[in-house]
């Protein structure tokens, strides 16, 4: 095995371990799991959503999504809204609980490695950015590879 994709293979795991990690501890703090987590940072950040939209950007079936909405509403965290213009569809919107713990999860999420990143100088931040959304569309296009190869 080609020694670069080895390194390359060993980081990615790293830091997927170490994100994943943090998020664990994150999600415990707030009793949330990572998927909720994720829906409610998602709101807090494009607003309103469908759950068809959920489900396409976060990758889970719009069953799961429906019932991991259900628990965030019972938390008091979301709550449904018909859309005014299509009575059958319903928007999930973002409540001020919710908001609080995504904005809370987000900076505990960002004081992880924010400090380090900081650290870093203009170029190395530059290089990391981009090292990281290289590496995001080569594993999306992969994941999407292997989707329509199930299909």
């Amino acid at each position: 095995m080609n020694s670069s994709f080895a390194s390359f293979r060993c980081a990615l795991r790293d830091t997927v371990l170490a994100g994943e990690l943090g998020a664990r501890r994150v999600s415990k703090k707030y009793d949330l799991t990572r998927k909720q987590l994720l829906v409610l940072q998602l709101l807090l950040e494009r607003g309103d959503m469908f759950v068809s939209d959920i489900s396409q950007l976060t990758g889970l079936k719009p069953s799961s999504v429906t019932a991991l909405i259900n628990r965030l509403v019972v938390k008091k965290l979301v709550k449904r809204r018909r859309s005014p213009i299509d009575k059958r569809r319903v928007a999930i919107e973002l409540l001020i609980l919710g908001q609080s713990v995504a904005r809370k999860a987000s900076d505990e999420i960002d004081l992880m490695c924010k400090p380090g990143f900081e650290a870093l100088q203009t170029w190395e931040q530059a290089m990391l950015v981009s090292s990281i959304e290289r590496s995001a569309t080569l594993l999306r296009s992969e994941t999407r590879f292997l989707d329509s190869d199930r299909g």
